[in-house]
């Protein structure tokens, strides 16, 4: 995970194994978000996306504290989309080949030029250095 912009964006991956004390990479995510630059971004998008996985992995209220946290983190702003944001994550989604990116994932790669990623997917970290060398 590289951490040289000075603003991070946070990934679903880093939230769920937070949320989930017995994530193998929980610990790792804990440490993760306490020393990511702050304020740190979370894009909409992955806030749809990590309510949703940690409601189906773990449940309701890991969700809902999820959610909550959202909405009382001093230290995080939430990105929301916009008509240019949609139109570049379509566009990232697009011109990828790779089936293992999502569309959130999409969204943050198209961000990945303004923001440094922080994800433990490895399909992301590779899609976003072979961005950052063309």
């Amino acid at each position: 995970m590289e951490t040289t912009k000075q603003s991070a964006i946070v990934d679903t991956s880093v939230f769920v194994a937070a949320f989930n004390e017995e994530d193998a990479l929980h610990k790792r995510a804990v440490k993760v978000m306490d020393d990511c630059p702050k304020p740190f971004f979370l894009h909409e998008y992955v806030v749809l996306e990590t309510a949703t996985v940690l409601m189906s992995r773990i449940n309701k209220q890991a969700a809902d504290d999820f959610l909550d946290m959202t909405l009382t983190n001093a230290d995080l702003r939430v990105l929301h989309s916009s008509a240019y944001l949609f139109l570049k994550t379509i566009d990232s989604f697009n011109e990828s080949k790779n089936k293992q990116l999502s569309f959130v994932d999409s969204a943050l790669l198209s961000l990945s030029g303004e923001y440094t990623v922080l994800t433990f997917d490895d399909a992301l970290n590779r899609a976003i250095k072979k961005r950052a060398q063309t």
